[in-house]
């Protein structure tokens, strides 16, 4: 329905899409439904958030690398980069489990861009707890993180813990967790530069009217000068400059691809 109104992108959206079709009669499980999305003709892209790293299958990882309109991009929350707090969360998972997920992913789909969640200042974090934070980040070297420092919800378990973090200690870490975050984001997108890239066009820019913005499919924002008739359309641009919020290219005339 929402294709024969114009739509030609799609997202899948779920507090953990990984588990889809535990509750359902049968056996279809997300990767399924992935490719069931992918046969709907005049649909362009598909996305999907959230997943939960405990629930992601090799067999939704290779549905990924092979279905043409899945997009090369993955949010997976990692949370934390200490076991300890790993633990604490109940993640289900360790920092190790994380890594050989993200080995895997990266061994099907090469090119992927990988976002997460950060959690700074959980009850228990310590100095060393948060440096073990960032040095996942380098090692995974995500091409974004959102990053948030902890607060407490009434009624939940950790809430009652009694070992709280001073709200200027987060607020400490959360800054350092931002800054060098942004220098890794930085980086993963120069090397955009030069590259021709697949460009759905969703308007014109909010700090420029006369600039059109889009996105990859890789999820990154990305302005150029273009007509606004090319809005909705998929288009070639070439990125010429590179930023860490968005990258900024030329439109690529003779390799415009349009879906009227």
């Amino acid at each position: 329905d929402a294709v024969s109104e114009g739509c030609r992108e799609v997202v899948l959206l779920g507090q953990n899409v990984n588990s889809y079709g535990k509750d359902l009669e049968g056996k279809i499980d997300f990767a399924d439904l992935l490719s069931e999305v992918n046969r709907v003709e005049g649909l362009c892209r598909i996305r999907f958030t959230t997943s939960h790293p405990k629930d992601l299958s090799e067999k939704l990882i290779l549905q990924m690398a092979y279905l043409d309109k899945v997009c090369e991009h993955l949010h997976l929350p990692l949370q934390a980069g200490s076991n300890k707090i790993l633990k604490l969360m109940r993640r289900c998972y360790t920092r190790e489990d994380y890594l050989k997920l993200v080995e895997k992913v990266r061994l099907f789909i090469p090119d992927i861009a990988l976002t997460t969640d950060i959690i700074v200042g959980f009850p228990g974090e310590t100095e060393k707890d948060f440096e073990d934070t960032l040095w996942m980040l380098e090692k995974v070297r995500f091409d974004g993180a959102f990053t948030f420092a902890y607060s407490p919800i009434p009624g939940t378990r950790a809430a009652g813990f009694e070992n709280q973090v001073p709200l200027e200690v987060k607020k400490k870490r959360l800054r350092r967790l931002i800054q060098f975050q942004q220098k890794i984001t930085e980086e993963k997108n120069r090397a955009f530069v030069g590259k021709e890239v697949e460009v759905l066009v969703e308007g014109p820019s909010k700090k420029d009217p006369d600039i059109l913005e889009g996105r990859t499919r890789h999820n990154k924002i990305i302005v150029f000068k273009g007509e606004k008739h090319l809005i909705g359309k998929l288009v070639r641009v070439k990125v010429e400059e590179a930023g860490c919020w968005a990258l900024k290219g030329r439109l690529v005339e003779k390799k415009e691809k349009i879906f009227l």
